[in-house]
């Protein structure tokens, strides 16, 4: 399952003024607290949050697990992070259902329950935190916790969209590409995929990267799709980098430049990802043909023979590659071969 399919809440100091902001109360010692927090001054900030919080006060515990969580102002700590968002949550803070659901999701302070962060993520949609309903459509979608229903997810992330929620834009953008719970109409999914670009979104420049690559529902545009490629591929999308490679081996949209393909390859494939053995295939061509790389039949070999060992996609194709390179290697370059890809496997569980 893929864990990091929501975002996560490990984030930046104006993040939590911004979830704060929202539900902050008329108690002396809240603008002091925040006012604090926003000077970068956590002590000071813990010490007017809790006074609140121990009082009772469902923002100020929730402002007191995420200090915890992040360990600003005092050591981090995950379990009393997650004993502060319980409290606040217990009182329907939206925020804490939301930020207690993540935990739930990733076992961070808290035994790892996906029952648990299902129904914390839907309480908080139902009160319209977007971030919420994001996650309860990416529950639906991917049948976590619940059956799998693309109809319901479409329904929560077009509520989240709707929010500007650039999680929610990408989750109904890539429904709409694919098909899933409605009518497939990459037009559509641009339109949406869009948005998220907007907002720096990895995942969306990725996928809308794709459609301009392809000319689904939008005009064919490789340098755009290079362009998108290129800022996931910057923020470490292994799925990017191994499509601008692509783009650089034929000189679609880029100059040809093998070298750079090679560079990219060998990025994306560092990465368990999908995609891996379509980048080990494409290094094990490079070094076989000497495109950007020294000509190496052993390395072409063990790129080969890494494709079809991890994937059954593509591994008849490998494999054939795989055992026209075997014929020109003598049996000790053979076994140099099998052992270099038996040690990088080791490497890269």
């Amino acid at each position: 399952m893929k864990r990091m399919g929501i975002g996560y809440i490990r984030v930046c100091a104006l993040a939590l003024a911004l979830s704060l902001a929202g539900g902050a109360p008329a108690f002396a010692g809240w603008d002091e607290g925040l006012a604090a927090f926003n000077a970068g001054d956590y002590d000071n900030a813990i010490r007017n949050f809790r006074v609140l919080a121990d009082a009772g006060d469902a923002a100020s515990q929730h402002a007191m697990g995420f200090l915890t969580l992040n360990g600003l102002g005092t050591p981090a700590d995950s379990a009393g992070a997650a004993r502060w968002f319980t409290l606040s949550a217990k009182q329907g803070f939206t925020t804490a259902q939301y930020d207690l659901a993540m935990l739930h999701f990733y076992g961070d302070g808290v035994p790892q329950d996906d029952s648990r962060a299902f129904d914390l993520f839907k309480a908080a949609a139902a009160q319209g935190h977007a971030g919420a309903q994001e996650s309860v459509a990416y529950f639906f979608e991917q049948g976590i916790a619940t059956e799998s229903d693309f109809a319901e997810a479409a329904r929560w992330y077009r509520q989240s969209a709707d929010q500007g929620w650039a999680g929610g834009q990408y989750g109904l953008g890539r429904l709409h590409v694919f098909g899933w719970g409605v009518a497939k109409d990459p037009a559509e999914g641009a339109k949406w995929l869009a948005l998220a670009v907007d907002q720096n979104f990895t995942d969306a420049q990725y996928l809308l990267g794709t459609l301009y690559r392809d000319g689904s529902g939008v005009a064919r545009a490789p340098d755009k799709a290079a362009n998108l490629f290129r800022a996931a591929a910057d923020t470490g999308s292994p799925d990017a980098q191994a499509a601008l490679a692509a783009l650089y081996e034929r000189g679609d949209g880029v100059p040809k430049d093998y070298k750079q393909a090679a560079q990219l390859y060998l990025q994306a494939v560092e990465s368990r990802y999908d995609g891996r053995p379509f980048a080990m295939l494409s290094l094990g061509e490079l070094h076989e043909k000497g495109l950007g790389v020294p000509r190496d039949p052993v390395a072409a070999y063990m790129w080969y023979h890494l494709t079809a060992s991890v994937s059954m996609i593509g591994g008849d194709q490998a494999m054939e590659r795989r055992d026209a390179v075997a014929a020109k290697l003598s049996p000790a370059e053979v076994a140099e071969a099998e052992s270099r890809a038996q040690n990088w496997l080791a490497q890269h569980p």
